[in-house]
C-alpha cells in the first residue's frame, strides 16, 4: 500500500501545467522565489501573498516543538517537514504552570501568592526563539497560537466530581498518568487564568468565560501577548498570530448563562488590537473552529462592498452571509445526498464501532425535533460566530477546524454522519462553506487543523477536552480510508481557495535527546520502554509517523506550488 502511494505521489509531483496557451511538464519555480528573505506574508484580496507571488500553503501542526532541547533535533524535525513541501508549522507560544516543574519546559508560572513570572531561561521563552531561528534556516513559516481554550485539570483526588490522578511517567502510559505536555491541552491556557485569578471561588462555581470578561485576566493576558509579539515583530519567518486555539464559551469549566458569540467576538477584537498595536508586521487570525450563528446580532455587521470594474472575478460573486434560507436549502441538499429513502434499509457502516458515538445515526424523533432548528454548528450555542469574527477590522484571516471524531458536522436535521462516505462528504461541505464565507468577507480562510483517527492509532486517542486516553482499540477508519479522506479534503480546500490547509498533527521518532517527560516514551500509549536511544513526539491518536499521510501532504504541497506559480495542476486517480 505504501509503495503504491509513493508511486501515485510521484505522479502528482509531475502534473501538467497550463501557462496561457502553452503546456509544459517542467516544475515551476518554487513559491518562495518571488520573495526576499525580509518579506512578510500579507493578506490581499482574500489570499496570502509573499513577495509578488500568491502564498497558498499546506501546513502541519506540531504543538510540542518547544519540548525539543537542541538545535539538532529541531533542525531534523523541521527539515523533515520542509522536505515534503510543507511551508507552515502551527505550534503553541505558551506553556503555563502553577508551580515550577522539576524538569521539562515552562514559560509562565502563576504563583500561589498571586504573582506571575515569565521564564526567560533556556527551558522557557528561549525555546520559542529556537523554533523561530531554526524555522528560518530551513525555510518554514511559524504560526503561533497565544493560548488554548482547553486545559483539563489533573491532580490527585477528584475534580468536578470526576476521579483524576497525578501524571507519573514512571508507570506505563494508561491514559491517567500521561506526562505533562504530552497532550496538546496540557500546556495551560484560559482556565489556568480563571483558577489563578479566582482562588476564592468554589471549583463548582467557576465558569470558563470569566477569562473573557474579567478585566484583571484580560490585562494579564494582554501583557503576555505584548511580550511575545514584540519579541518577534521583526521576524519574517513568523507568518502570524492566532488569538487562541478554539476559543468558545465553554471548556473543562462550564459556560455561564451570559456568555454568547458577542462575548467571544469582543474579546477577539480586543486581543487582535493589542497584537496590531505591538506588532504591525504580522497577520492576525481568530483561531476558532468555524462555528456559525445565523440569527445572531453582529458586533461587526456585514456591509456589501461597492461594485468596481476592476474587482477580481473571485470577489465579484460574493454570496453574502449565511442565512436561514441558505441553511435550510443546504439541509435539504444534505438529506437528499446522504440519507437513504425511508423504504430502504440503512446499510451497515463500514467503520465499525464509532468513537464516542459521534457518527451514530440520528433517531427519527431527533430529526423531527430539529426539522426547523439549526443545530449547534449554526445556532451560536458554542459562543462562536465565525462570520462576525472574520469581519473584525484587526483580524486578517479566519480559521476553521474539522474533527469528525469529536464534533458533529451535520446540517439542520442531521446531527451526524452515518458512514465513512458521509464523513468525507461532510468535510467537503464544511470546507466549501468556509471558502464561501471567506469570499464574502474578502479575507483569507485557513483550515487551521483537521484530522481523523485511524484504527492504527486509536488506542492513543485522547479528546481535546479530556486529560486521558479513551483506550479503545479497533475504532476509527482504516489507514487507507484516512489517506483517502485527507487527500479529498486537501484537494477540496486547494480548489475552493482556502489559503492555508494545516494537518493535525506531525509525528517524529528520531528525537536524539530530551529533558521533557513528554518525549521520553515511544509513540503509542502503553509503551514505556527505557531501553531506546531515541524519543518520539507525543501521540493523542492523530499523530502521523508513517509515510502514507506524509506523502499525501507532499502531493498537496506540489499542487499548491504549481498553483502559486500560475499553473494548473490536475488531480490524479488518488481522488477517485
Amino acid at each position: 500500500m505504501v509503495q503504491l502511494l509513493r508511486f501515485i505521489t510521484a505522479c502528482l509531483l509531475l502534473p501538467v501545467i497550463h501557462l496561457g496557451s502553452a503546456q509544459s511538464t517542467t516544475s515551476p519555480t518554487p513559491t518562495t522565489s518571488g520573495a526576499n528573505a525580509g518579506d512578510f506574508v500579507r493578506a490581499e484580496n482574500g489570499r496570502f501573498m509573499l513577495g509578488n507571488r500568491p502564498f497558498q500553503y499546506i501546513g502541519t501542526s506540531a504543538y510540542w516543538l518547544q519540548l525539543l532541547d537542541n538545535d539538532d533535533d529541531m533542525n531534523k524535525t523541521l527539515t523533515d517537514i520542509a522536505s515534503r513541501g510543507i511551508k507552515v508549522v502551527r505550534t503553541w507560544a505558551f506553556n503555563d504552570v502553577t508551580e515550577i516543574p522539576s524538569d521539562g519546559v515552562w514559560i509562565r508560572v502563576f504563583h500561589n501568592n498571586g504573582t506571575i513570572e515569565i521564564n526567560t531561561g533556556e527551558n522557557g521563552i528561549l525555546r520559542l526563539d529556537r523554533i523561530v531561528r531554526v524555522a528560518k534556516q530551513v525555510g518554514i513559516h511559524v504560526l503561533f497560537s497565544l493560548t488554548n481554550n482547553w486545559f483539563p485539570k489533573v491532580n490527585n483526588g477528584t475534580a468536578f466530581g470526576v476521579p483524576v490522578h497525578r501524571r507519573d511517567n514512571s508507570l506505563p502510559l494508561d491514559g491517567t498518568n500521561l506526562p505533562r505536555n504530552y497532550l496538546s491541552n496540557d500546556f495551560g491556557g484560559m482556565d489556568t487564568y480563571v483558577r489563578h485569578f479566582h482562588p476564592e471561588t468554589n471549583s463548582a462555581d467557576l465558569v470558563h468565560d470569566v477569562f473573557y470578561s474579567s478585566q484583571a485576566i484580560r490585562d494579564s493576558f494582554h501583557d503576555y501577548v505584548k511580550t511575545i509579539v514584540k519579541r518577534y515583530k521583526d521576524e519574517p519567518s513568523v507568518i502570524g498570530w492566532e488569538a487562541a486555539n478554539d476559543p468558545r464559551c465553554n471548556s473543562t469549566l462550564p459556560a455561564s448563562g451570559v456568555c454568547n458569540p458577542q462575548t467571544v467576538t469582543t474579546w477577539t477584537s480586543d486581543v487582535s488590537t493589542v497584537i496590531k498595536d505591538n506588532d504591525p508586521n504580522h497577520l492576525v487570525a481568530t483561531g476558532d473552529s468555524g462555528y456559525y450563528c445565523v440569527d445572531c446580532t453582529k458586533v461587526y455587521p456585514y456591509v456589501p462592498p461597492p461594485p468596481a470594474p476592476s474587482m477580481r472575478r473571485r470577489s465579484a460573486h460574493r454570496e453574502g452571509p449565511l442565512t436561514r434560507a441558505k441553511l435550510l436549502a443546504r439541509d435539504e441538499d444534505w438529506k437528499r445526498r446522504n440519507l437513504p429513502p425511508p423504504a430502504k434499509k440503512r446499510e451497515r457502516s463500514t467503520l465499525g464501532r464509532m468513537i464516542r458515538a459521534r457518527w451514530s445515526a440520528p433517531t427519527e424523533s431527533r430529526r423531527k425535533r430539529q426539522s426547523n432548528e439549526f443545530g449547534s454548528l449554526f445556532d451560536g450555542s458554542f459562543g462562536v460566530d465565525t462570520e462576525d469574527l472574520a469581519n473584525i477590522p484587526t483580524v486578517d484571516f479566519s480559521s476553521f477546524q474539522y474533527f469528525p471524531d469529536q464534533n458533529s458536522y451535520g446540517t439542520v436535521s442531521t446531527s451526524s454522519a452515518t458512514s465513512f462516505d458521509q464523513v468525507v462528504q461532510s468535510g467537503i461541505d464544511w470546507i466549501e462553506q468556509h471558502a464561501a464565507t471567506a469570499n464574502t468577507y474578502g479575507k483569507p480562510a485557513t483550515l487551521n487543523s483537521f484530522g481523523i483517527v485511524s484504527n492504527v492509532t486509536s488506542n492513543s486517542y485522547a479528546p481535546f477536552n479530556s486529560s486521558s486516553v479513551v483506550q479503545e482499540s479497533g475504532v476509527g477508519t482504516s489507514q487507507s480510508q484516512q489517506v483517502s479522506a485527507y487527500n479529498t479534503w486537501i484537494n477540496t480546500a486547494i480548489d475552493s481557495g482556502v489559503q492555508g490547509i494545516i494537518h493535525y498533527q506531525w509525528g517524529v521518532t528520531n528525537i536524539a535527546s530530551s529533558s521533557s517527560p513528554a518525549l521520553t516514551h515511544q509513540s503509542g500509549v502503553g509503551d514505556s520502554s527505557t531501553s531506546t536511544t531515541t524519543f518520539a513526539s507525543p501521540n493523542d491518536g492523530y499523530a502521523t509517523y508513517d509515510d502514507a499521510i506524509k506523502s499525501t501532504l507532499e502531493a498537496g504541497a506540489a499542487r499548491v506550488d504549481i498553483k502559486n506559480a500560475g499553473g494548473v495542476a490536475k488531480r490524479t486517480l488518488l481522488d477517485l
